[in-house]
């Protein structure tokens, strides 16, 4: 998501094949932190999870999963922003 983000940004502010670049980068450093976050708080909501019945292994799940869609649409944003403001200085 943050790099088709970045990609259409970047589409529409016409800054040419180094604005693509530049899109491009921005968005893989959002998507390997957001990879990396969403590993380690899996595991770690996993680890705590077993000590939990289920109904609470439940819940900590349903909160990893909502934080995971908002850290989604939080880094697409971010990424389309970024390379709004990012591209044109290297164009």
């Amino acid at each position: 998501m943050p790099i088709g983000a970045a990609l259409s940004a970047t589409k529409h502010s016409k800054v040419g094949w180094t604005g693509y670049v530049v899109a491009v980068m921005v968005a893989s450093a959002l998507a390997w932190l957001g990879l990396w976050a969403k590993q380690t708080m899996g595991k770690r909501v996993a680890d705590r999870a077993k000590l939990y019945s289920a109904s609470q292994k439940e819940s900590y799940f349903r909160r990893l999963y909502f934080a995971v869609v908002l850290w989604i649409v939080v880094s697409s944003l971010l990424s389309a922003w970024l390379t709004l403001v990012l591209a044109p200085r290297f164009a």
